[in-house]
């Protein structure tokens, strides 16, 4: 489901269709709180404001991704604990929404129940960082997240891809 952009207004409508119509977007619903921490350059998650329970089922509806379309297998990975928007709820949307339209391939859901939204590579650090945003998670439950789906994530891609990553290094260009 896409949602408006940020900036508002000042920003040009979605528009994959080619058509210069732009895509149907859900608003999404600031909170007094953090629409003031917003202001006051203070961190701020932004999981409630993207909560597709405070939309309605007509705007939900309306600006749905077609996932169905999709022409391969699919792999989502998300962080229960994710605060810059609801994304296990959203992955399960995308989920429910290919099982309703007969979705021929493979689909799978990885959640991790306190990772948050930095998702990375293996042995990168979980230490870093957040800057303005709050993400959610936690070093040892990101870390966890990152090295449990890593695997399922090269083994995803070997066999619906029919090829093996990364890549030896002999073999890049």
């Amino acid at each position: 489901m896409p949602f408006r952009g940020q900036r508002g207004a000042r920003v040009a409508p979605l528009d994959a269709s080619g058509n210069g119509a732009g895509l149907a977007f859900a608003p999404f619903k600031p909170t007094s709180e953090g629409f003031r921490d917003l202001v006051a350059k203070k961190p701020v998650a932004f999981r409630e404001w993207y909560d597709p329970a405070k939309q309605t089922e007509e705007t939900i509806r309306r600006a749905a991704i077609p996932v169905e379309k999709i022409d391969g297998p699919v792999l989502l990975i998300s962080g229960g604990d994710d605060q810059m928007w609801p994304s296990a709820a959203f992955a399960e949307m995308v989920m429910r929404r290919l099982k309703e339209h007969g979705h021929p391939y493979p689909v799978r859901h990885l959640s991790y129940e306190g990772a948050g939204h930095s998702y990375s590579y293996p042995y990168f650090p979980t230490l870093m960082s957040r800057g303005t945003y709050i993400v959610g998670g936690n070093p040892r439950d990101d870390a966890h997240a990152v090295n449990q789906s890593w695997p399922i994530l090269l083994a995803f891609l070997q066999e619906h891809l029919g090829t093996r990553w990364p890549r030896p290094r002999a073999q890049r260009h």
